[in-house]
Parts: structure tokens; C-alpha cells; sequence
């Protein structure tokens, strides 16, 4: 046994240290080397526990059921640097946003093709509708937002996300406008295109199909371009795009006007209530005027895309 250090020694007057009855003067005993030299040989004569085999890690990935005795080499990670390729993968939403777009993309010429029978036009319009997204995207990087692939809605067209930050209300007319103003000019591509393809024909559809489509979209109802425009510029216009659905039901009985009342009406209403109309007069006057042309534009272009046959019999 180790004898205890702080035991009454004859310095101490035979009291325990500390004790009240002791004087200020003393001082208690503390223990010396000797003390510790003893405490250490006899650690060394203790007798080491066996460790039973069942509990030893079987591989360096199962740590042992003793944590003093778990002490496995730690694996070792290499950490892979970014390329350019993996960088602009990540800034556009990664690899699962990019495997949703393709496949959603995919899927949409399928279907296409189930309504018009040609891969020509399936894969023509879904492209129409990738350069539409990539109009509102390239705008919003352009103003340094971010922005990811678009997914396609196959049958009803295709969608960016917004950022979630704060964004003026002319950006988001701007952004909003920048779509169909791409749209626009992939359908006047293919419409120059006809005038020298040996079959002009499918590419004369598919420019009308492009004008029409980006002109439709350019309607004063939530969740379309025009929508989001129209309820920062005005109220009659939202007005106005209601008549305009009232209208195209009554002569087409259209599946995608009943989808734009039965989704687009509601948001339409909750945004007229939380919009604030505070834009200056010229960005107003901007937003205008850039509405405006581009609907005129486009319905130019889809009119003298259906007039072509009408002057090829004429003026041969």
C-alpha cells in the first residue's frame, strides 16, 4: 500500500493538515517523487485484461464493443476538385436537375409525336420550347440571378424556377417577356429555313406552330408569361385576359383553356391582391411598350406564316 501523503507527519505537530485546529503557519504535506515512482510500479505489476476474441474488430470497418480498445486506422477520403464541367453543373441545379430535364424532355417528344404522328414536329416543338426556357434563364444569369434547367411538362409546355430573392418588378417583366421573345425568334429561324428546304412544308408548320404558341403564351392569366406581366402593369389587362379565356372556350371547347381557368384564375386573383403597382413611368412605359410590340410581332409572324401558301399560288 501506498502510504497516504498527506498523513500527520512531526512537522505537522502529529494533526492533519487543513484541520482547523492546526496554525496558520503550517503547511500540508504533498506527495514527493518517491510517492509517484511507487504509484507507477505498481500500475506496472497490475495484471492486463484478456479481451475476449467475439469482441476484437473483425475488419478496420467494424470498431470493437470497447471503446478503449476501438481504434481503427481512420479511411481516408481524397476530396476531388471542381472542373468546369462540374462547376457549371452545380451553378444550373447539378446532375439530378439535369437527368430530370432530359428525361421530362424525352418524354415530351413522345407525346408530341402521339398528337401529330411526325418525329420532325416532336422534336421540333419540344426544341421551340427549350429555347423559350432558355430565353427566361439566360435573362435571369444575365442579371446575375440564378437560374436552373428547365423541366418539361410534357403536353403543356416546360418551366424554369425562379430565384427566391428579392427581384424589381421591371427584372420581372423583363425576365418574364425574355421567353417568348426567344421563342419568337426560333420560330422566325425555322420559318427563314422554309424558304430553302427541299420540304418546306413541316418547317412552315412548325414555325406557325412556335408563333402561335409563344403568342399564347403572351396572355394576361396566371401561370403564363402574359399573366405575371399583367398583374405588375395592370389590372385591366388581367381583366381583359379573363374575357379573352371566356372567348376561346366558347369557340374551341380547349382541354388547356379549362386547365388555365381551373389553376391560373386562382393565382391570378391572389397576386392582384398582393401586387403593389409602385414601377416609375418610364420603366412603365418600357414594360408597355414591349409588351405590346412583342404580341404584334408575333401575331405578325404566325399571319404571314399562314399567308405563305396564299402568295406562292399568287405570284408563283
Amino acid at each position: 500500500m501506498l502510504p497516504d501523503p498527506f498523513s500527520p507527519t512531526p512537522e505537522t505537530g502529529g494533526q492533519q493538515p487543513g484541520s482547523s485546529g492546526a496554525p496558520y503557519s503550517q503547511r500540508p504535506v504533498y506527495p514527493g517523487a518517491d510517492y509517484y515512482q511507487e504509484l507507477a510500479r505498481q500500475r506496472e505489476q497490475q495484471p492486463q485484461p484478456v479481451i475476449p476474441h467475439d469482441i476484437l474488430p473483425q475488419s478496420p470497418y467494424q470498431p470493437s464493443k470497447y471503446d478503449a480498445y476501438a481504434s481503427p486506422t481512420p479511411i481516408q477520403v481524397p476530396i476531388r476538385t471542381h472542373n468546369r464541367w462540374t462547376r457549371f453543373l452545380v451553378s444550373w441545379g447539378g446532375g439530378q436537375r439535369l437527368a430530370i430535364s432530359l428525361g421530362t424532355m424525352a418524354l415530351s417528344v413522345v407525346v408530341y409525336y402521339y398528337f401529330w404522328q411526325s418525329w420532325f414536329l416532336a422534336l421540333g416543338i419540344t426544341v421551340l420550347i427549350l429555347i423559350h426556357e432558355m430565353g427566361h434563364a439566360l435573362t435571369l444569369r444575365f442579371k446575375k440571378l440564378p437560374a436552373t434547367f428547365p423541366i418539361f411538362i410534357p403536353g403543356i409546355g416546360a418551366f424554369v424556377t425562379l430565384p427566391n430573392r428579392p427581384m424589381s418588378m421591371r427584372d420581372h417583366i423583363d425576365v418574364s417577356l425574355a421567353g417568348p421573345f426567344a421563342g419568337g425568334l426560333g420560330s422566325l429561324a425555322c420559318l427563314l429555313v422554309a424558304f430553302v428546304a427541299p420540304d418546306p412544308f413541316l418547317w412552315r408548320v412548325l414555325a406557325m406552330l412556335g408563333f402561335f404558341l409563344n403568342l399564347l403564351n403572351l396572355l394576361p392569366v396566371l401561370p403564363l408569361d402574359g399573366g405575371h406581366v399583367a398583374v405588375l402593369l395592370s389590372r385591366w389587362l388581367v381583366y381583359a385576359g379573363f374575357g379573352l379565356l371566356i372567348l376561346g372556350f366558347y369557340y374551341t371547347h380547349s382541354f388547356f383553356i379549362i386547365y388555365l381557368a381551373i389553376f391560373g384564375l386562382p393565382m391570378t386573383l391572389q397576386s392582384l391582391r398582393a401586387a403593389q403597382y409602385g414601377m416609375r413611368p418610364t420603366d412603365q412605359f418600357n414594360a408597355w411598350a414591349m409588351y405590346l410590340v412583342l404580341c404584334l410581332g408575333l401575331f405578325a409572324g404566325l399571319f404571314f406564316t399562314q399567308m405563305i401558301p396564299l402568295l406562292i399560288q399568287m405570284y408563283g
